[in-house]
């Protein structure tokens, strides 16, 4: 039997079916295509062995026992935090707090950087891709086109999917020839001013692949004083944000609607300024009568 959450928002009651979730985590297949960024090496598994022991079945082992190499940044869906930036130690579990939080999905379209009003620091090339300010503005201020019918609510956190949004994406290289689209000093304002505590993005990284090692979209996005250099170190102050958290190289299908959702972001205990995630999206419906039966009631 399907368990049914009933969520209470405002003055509206929704329900939520934990067996509907959508996955928007990238999937690590250590022997097949990989999503990559930044040139770094692929992440990779190998029989684990000690002395004599070799952790495999298929080469005499008594048991299967794997080896993973991997860089979150760079290898797959990843959740990071302040501490990507500044020289404190800063976990992703010191800050991820909530099981789950009301989430809004809603899609952009890049324009090329000579197109484009908005600036970047610390510079933007013509034919670079950017998520400007005004794009941001428009998608939030549509009126989602989805089966739930939740209105206008505060939420937690904010899902960005770029058109066009091919499944490729799942398995594509970036590189210098084939950079990323990335957000506008204007756009990264905007959204930094939000009452966000999670941002999860298809996009690789905030910034642009390469910007001298500013990161300039991500100080702006935990609100802290930007560094001049990239050996500068970065400092956070009083009204930094760094209980927030970005989630980059998710995988929004073109089937999920646009709209509000439930999201369970979910990573693993280990000590890191990124680390793989796995976020989870459950749609709301209207509750009615006929889930009352079978429903559990949490509070978000």
């Amino acid at each position: 039997m399907a368990l049914i959450l009933k969520v209470q928002l405002e003055s509206q009651t929704y329900s939520v079916d934990l067996e509907a979730a959508y996955d928007l985590s990238i999937p690590i297949i250590f022997d097949g295509p990989q999503v990559n960024h930044f040139g770094a090496p692929q992440a990779t598994s190998v029989p684990l062995q000690v002395g004599s022991y070799v952790g495999s079945t298929g080469t005499g082992g008594s048991c299967n026992a794997s080896q993973i190499t991997m860089t979150p940044h760079c290898n797959g869906t990843h959740t990071e935090c302040a501490g990507h930036i500044i020289n404190e130690k800063l976990s992703v579990l010191d800050v991820l707090k909530e099981e789950l939080c009301l989430a809004r999905l809603i899609s952009v379209v890049a324009e090329k950087g000579a197109q484009c009003n908005d600036q970047y620091h610390p510079i933007k090339e013509a034919d670079d891709l950017i998520i400007s300010k005004l794009e941001l503005e428009n998608s939030l201020a549509a009126v989602p086109n989805t089966t739930n019918t939740v209105t206008e609510i505060a939420h937690q956190a904010l899902i960005v999917r770029v058109l066009p949004n091919p499944k490729e994406k799942c398995s594509r290289v970036y590189t210098a020839k084939n950079p990323p689209a990335y957000f506008s000093t204007e756009a990264m304002a905007y959204l930094s001013a939000l009452k966000l505590k999670h941002l999860l993005v298809d996009l690789p990284s905030l910034d642009r692949m390469y910007d001298s090692g500013l990161l300039s979209n991500h100080h702006q996005w935990w609100n802290i004083p930007q560094r001049q250099t990239a050996e500068s170190i970065s400092k956070p102050n009083a009204e930094s944000k760094i209980n927030r958290t970005v989630t980059e190289l998710i995988y929004v299908d073109d089937a999920i609607d646009d709209g509000y959702y439930v999201l369970n972001l979910q990573i693993p205990a280990i000590q890191g300024d990124a680390v793989p995630s796995r976020p989870l999206l459950y749609p709301l419906k209207s509750f009615s009568a006929a889930t009352a039966m079978k429903s559990t009631e949490i509070p978000l």
